[in-house]
């Protein structure tokens, strides 16, 4: 729906709102690394490994994007390689991210529900603003940026840097041209299967935890 060009774009920009929600559920972090071989608190722990993989997915779908971005990057000069097996792990990246995206809602969906809940009759009501801490906002997103770091080398470290050698020489720019149709069918698509995964994921989850 977007084309090649928006969608590098919003790939990248995806990552701030990342950041935004590890930085607002930084508590619920540290608290569930500090419980998490309670075994009183199995459900946390389940979570936070969900969690954990769901990062490492998204992160790899954003740095391997980059590797063989075809617009962003050229625009401010950075030349890359359209590596087929570089291209190969973001496709691939994307099934696994659908996946555990899905688990995340169903293990969290009456998190979610209870909290829709509470703005819709909290609607209209003052809430308490804090000063926030800027130091620790630094500070974590540092680490969450270290992290993502890591995780890079060690993909390039696996993959290697794009080489002109497993170019893909399919044009890009042109095959993923924007078209309304095409994108609403894949926006229901994607959104179908995580409704599965959702929707099963709820019934194991209510059997196993």
């Amino acid at each position: 729906m977007t084309g090649l060009a928006l969608h590098e774009v919003l790939g990248i920009i995806f990552f701030i709102p990342i950041i935004i929600h590890l930085l607002i559920a930084w508590r619920w972090i540290r608290n569930s690394l500090k419980y998490f071989f309670n075994k009183s608190r199995r459900r946390t722990s389940v979570n936070f490994c969900l969690n954990s993989i769901l990062f490492v997915l998204v992160v790899i779908e954003i740095i391997s994007g980059l590797a063989i971005s075809q617009v962003a990057l050229p625009l401010v000069g950075i030349k890359a390689i359209d590596d087929s097996a570089w291209e190969s792990l973001h496709n691939n990246t994307l099934n696994f991210t659908t996946l555990f995206v899905g688990l995340h809602i169903a293990l969290n969906w009456d998190w979610i529900i209870s909290i829709f809940k509470k703005r819709l009759q909290a609607s209209g009501k003052n809430y308490i603003k804090l000063a926030p801490n800027y130091l620790n906002i630094v500070l974590r997103t540092s680490v969450i940026i270290l992290a993502a770091g890591i995780i890079a080398l060690i993909l390039y470290y696996l993959l290697g840097q794009p080489s002109v050698s497993r170019l893909d020489t399919q044009d890009k720019i042109a095959r993923f041209s924007p078209t309304v149709v095409h994108g609403i069918i894949q926006f229901v698509g994607e959104t179908f299967l995580i409704s599965i995964v959702v929707y099963v994921a709820r019934k194991w989850f209510r059997v196993k935890l």
